[in-house]
């Protein structure tokens, strides 16, 4: 029997609790092996509790919300911020590289 006829052979709730210790993006690419795994990896209170825990704050509202399309939409804008960053950042380096070559130039011309 391999790791993965074990791990299904588990009780649910263990299997769920599994899950919850994995990020969010391992859940997502599980719940693409098979139909027992997409119907755990859809589960919105696992996805409640991940959303928590990655972006903060869960308030507690109406159970109307689809935690699994919130928490995807929290990820994307989050690694949309970070590529943002990440350019302001590169373009911040080359304005700083920018100024010191006409220190560089305005002091040697003295």
């Amino acid at each position: 029997m391999g790791p993965e006829s074990l791990f299904m052979s588990l009780p649910t709730d263990l299997k769920l609790k599994i899950l919850e210790s994995l990020p969010g993006v391992d859940i997502v690419k599980l719940g693409g092996l098979c139909s027992e795994l997409r119907y755990l990896c859809s589960d919105l209170d696992l996805w409640k509790r991940k959303f928590g825990e990655d972006f903060g704050k869960v308030v507690k509202s109406d159970s109307d919300i689809n935690w699994k399309e919130k928490y995807a939409e929290s990820w994307v804008g989050r690694e949309r911020r970070v590529k943002q960053l990440a350019y302001l950042e590169e373009k911040l380096k080359s304005l700083k590289d920018w100024k010191r070559l006409v220190m560089d130039v305005f002091s040697n011309s003295n």
